[in-house]
């Protein structure tokens, strides 16, 4: 989420997802800021993955887990969505791809 709050000057908005409906298929757009989860996988891989490099059991199993762990988060990408309209009516809604609340 830090990409998509502008916390990180290097990585920005995921802009991915706009285009997977033609407009006019479908009564809301794509906008906003969606999470940048490419950023994030770049970075663990750099990050988590550095020391591991493959050549025995226990670094292939935690290889396996962190790729585990990015195919369970970029499966629970959520789509939300804002409504926009004269005294709460959704004339237009603008939609994004959110990573799910961590917290329990």
């Amino acid at each position: 989420r830090a990409c998509s709050e502008g916390s990180i000057q290097s990585c920005s908005c995921d802009y991915t997802h706009q285009a997977r409906v033609p407009s006019t298929v479908r009564d809301w757009e794509w906008g906003g800021c969606s999470d940048n989860i490419g950023y994030g996988f770049k970075f663990s891989r750099e990050f988590v993955d550095t020391g591991e490099r493959g050549r025995n059991l226990r670094e292939k199993m935690n290889l396996h887990n962190n790729e585990a762990g990015r195919l369970h988060v970029n499966a629970e990408m959520r789509q939300e969505c804002k409504c926009h309209g004269m005294s709460g009516s959704c004339t237009v809604k603008t939609c994004w791809m959110r990573l799910p609340n961590f917290r329990v």
